[in-house]
């Protein structure tokens, strides 16, 4: 079977759940009587779900572009604004 390229350009982008229903929507026998926007639709609703289900944010790849901290890019040795032993101790009960 020939590979769409749409469906190449899916993966790569890492929209694995939009191009598994692109290939779904196009071997389907009634495919052919939704609208643009219907496909369109069931397309980015899969990926959507695929994203929300997974439980793992997308994480944007490119140089410059706003990721979550990771620990390997947080600084645990920063300055907290308190000095040692300033802060109350715990009393027991």
């Amino acid at each position: 079977m020939l590979i769409h390229p749409t469906v190449e350009r899916l993966r790569a982008l890492g929209s694995t759940a939009m191009a598994d229903a692109f290939i779904e929507l196009q071997n389907a026998p009634d495919a052919g009587e939704l609208s643009r926007e219907d496909w369109l639709g069931l397309l980015v609703d899969r990926e959507a779900t695929s994203r929300e289900t997974s439980g793992s944010p997308a994480v944007c790849a490119r140089p410059g572009c706003a990721s979550l901290p990771s620990s390997r890019t947080l600084d645990f040795r920063a300055h907290r604004g308190h000095r040692p032993g300033s802060l109350p101790q715990a009393r027991e009960l």
